[in-house]
């Protein structure tokens, strides 16, 4: 029996719930029609067709995303084609002669780690760039993933058989994932967390300030920040937990429901239905202060913000050291923030990252 799994993708994550297919009068799937528990669910923007093979992924069939700190951005019913083509950027001169070389046009979902970068590509592979200790950049032979995600020092994937499999270094057991099947992924800088199957929050590695201490309930949502998470419930209500200093672990109250939640360095933030974004926690350097606008996704860094607007562009705020909230020209589907630097995937498929340089986390590998 085919399976159609909505995926809601999320900070550092995506959520995916198994629905049954319903056809219209002319046996055409009718995504409007589909609901989960009772639930109707509204248009999004991804959605897996699972056959059962290890090769089925998360395709963009250009409707609206609903979540995304890896989420691609809704589409607003422009033709594709009518939209500009990125130029095709040059290799860095110091890419790893010796790392991974991506077709142009493959990079599927980017994640930003703190010293190093990870993406999954159109094919399901995973390829690691930046600082090279720890292992963090190792993944593992024939891994086929729907997502990866880049913390501190480790990185974690989420496969195509919903298991999650992680490398680097894992002195707290941050890289020493759980046994069973997953939907969803987050990791922080010495800690991950994962929503099961089941829709329960489980987390391990470094236990301190009760970042592991997952809340009880069924999440659609999960985000993780360095030392603190934040997740949403299927009532809608956000609840995080972790170190609690200057507020980040209290959300405020919403006018509107959240859809898709972040965690970053000391702060977290929330988009709300109808494109508005709030965030709460330190504001020292301003990235609590969200320009007005209407955005599809937020993420938050560690002393920066930034959100994927409904027209494709990023707009950054916060802390403007090393560029990291410097303008975009590029249209972009994705988006995730790090410590100090940001990645995305554009329009046509290439990876683009900003921000500090160091190590090479921003030098993508493509030719």
């Amino acid at each position: 029996m085919r399976r159609l799994a909505i995926v809601l993708l999320t900070a550092g994550c995506h959520v995916t719930l198994p629905v049954p297919l319903e056809t219209n009068d002319s046996g055409v799937t009718d995504l409007d029609a589909m609901s989960v528990d009772g639930m109707t669910s509204p248009p999004l923007g991804d959605v897996e067709v699972d056959l059962g093979g290890e090769d089925a992924r998360a395709r963009d069939l250009g409707l609206h995303v609903v979540d995304s700190d890896a989420a691609r951005a809704p589409d607003l019913g422009s033709d594709a084609s009518d939209l500009p083509v990125d130029a095709a950027p040059d290799i860095p001169a110091d890419v790893d002669p010796d790392g991974p070389l991506v077709p142009l046009g493959a990079f599927f979902q980017i994640s930003a780690g703190h010293e190093h970068t990870c993406a999954t590509l159109n094919d399901a592979s995973v390829v690691c760039w930046g600082k090279a200790s720890d292992g963090r950049r190792d993944v593992p032979d024939g891994l086929l993933a729907l997502e990866v995600a880049a913390g501190g020092s480790h990185s974690c994937a989420l496969t195509v058989a919903d298991r999650v499999v992680c490398w680097g270094k894992d002195g707290h057991g941050q890289a020493t994932a759980p046994d069973g099947a997953f939907v969803a992924l987050a990791v922080g800088e010495n800690h991950s967390c994962a929503i099961s199957v089941e829709g329960r929050i489980e987390c391990w590695g470094e236990a301190g300030m009760g970042r592991t201490n997952a809340p009880d309930g069924l999440f659609i949502s999960l985000a993780v920040g360095r030392k603190h998470g934040c997740a949403i419930r299927f009532d809608d209500e956000v609840i995080c937990w972790g170190d609690r200093a200057e507020g980040r672990t209290s959300p405020p109250d919403f006018p509107l429901p959240p859809t898709q939640v972040t965690a970053g360095g000391k702060h977290s933030c929330a988009r709300l239905a109808g494109g508005d974004v709030v965030c709460w926690g330190s504001n020292g350097e301003a990235q609590r202060q969200v320009p007005p606008g209407n955005y599809a996704f937020v993420t938050a860094g560690d002393l920066h913000t930034c959100a994927l607007a409904v027209n494709r562009r990023v707009v950054c705020w916060g802390k403007p050291d090393d560029g990291r909230t410097a303008p975009r020209d590029e249209l972009f589907l994705q988006l995730d923030t790090s410590r100090e630097h940001n990645c995305g995937v554009t329009l046509n498929g290439l990876g683009v990252c900003w921000g500090k340089e160091g190590d090479g986390r921003t030098n993508v590998p493509q030719r």
